[in-house]
């Protein structure tokens, strides 16, 4: 898959960092040092878990789940889908409508990719097989505004835009050679990965795109939901490849 080779080739590249892309990556840390600043500053605030919008209550929330992600887009045929997770904030501001809510969150979240491979090969009598597991690990600060719609039959549907701050990541690939179905070598490689503006960098370190839920009020305190993020701009800076990720979350309420 080419958009995994131009990856691992990116990392195993990347060993040097020019003085503009120095510049780049302390610009991005300016970046993530102030939004760690403003999820301090929101805990801070809202510590006690409630909010009053126009007389009305909102709550906050804290939210932890699993992540099932790939790649789309150009060349990804063999993507599959990658284990990862999220934690962090989320938060409930009341509208004009009692049903109707927004849904601002700060969210810790691993997606990627994950690409196998098989291939056999024949050396005079004997046949051995090479099976190839690649996996592309991307950590992201994600900002998702959501409108929320909470029914009366405790039923949630949301929808709404987000913002993804690259942190960095690795890559790993894994080789392991049959022969005679039995195991005769194993070979695993793991390298960072960059995320930034720089030319430098593996992968770009903004993400933008879409998400859409539906979950269940299960009590005053307990909130689970599926969701689905939809990127809709590239990761790489020569090929078209977006982010694609499902979702289970676990959301407990506070100050309820």
């Amino acid at each position: 898959m080419e958009a995994a080779n131009h990856s691992k080739n990116s990392a195993m590249e990347a060993d040097t960092i020019s003085k503009h892309g120095a510049r780049s990556k302390s610009q991005m840390s300016r970046i993530y040092i102030n939004l760690i600043a403003c999820f301090v500053l929101l805990t801070a605030c809202l510590a006690h878990g409630q909010i009053n919008v126009g007389g009305k209550e909102g709550y906050l929330g804290i939210r932890a789940g699993a992540n099932f992600a790939t790649w789309g887009g150009d060349h990804v045929e063999d993507a599959k889908y990658k284990l990862g997770f999220q934690m962090g904030l989320v938060a409930d501001f009341p509208l004009e409508n009692e049903n109707l809510f927004i849904q601002p969150g700060f969210l810790f979240s691993q997606i990627g990719v994950r690409v196998e491979t098989s291939e056999t090969r024949r050396y005079l009598r004997t046949e051995r097989r090479y099976d190839e597991i690649y996996k592309v690990s991307l950590n992201y600060i994600q900002i998702p505004v959501n409108i929320v719609y909470k029914s009366g039959s405790r039923l949630l549907l949301n929808a709404g835009p987000y913002l993804g701050f690259g942190l960095g990541g690795k890559a790993t690939e894994e080789t392991s050679v049959f022969e005679e179905g039995k195991l005769v070598d194993n070979d695993k490689d793991t390298e960072k990965i960059n995320m930034g503006s720089s030319s430098k960098d593996d992968f770009k370190g903004f993400d933008f795109g879409l998400g859409i839920g539906v979950g269940m009020q299960l009590n005053d305190k307990f909130q689970v939901g599926a969701g689905y993020n939809l990127g809709l701009v590239s990761i790489i800076d020569d090929l078209f490849i977006k982010n694609r990720a499902f979702s289970i979350t676990l959301t407990y309420v506070l100050g309820k």
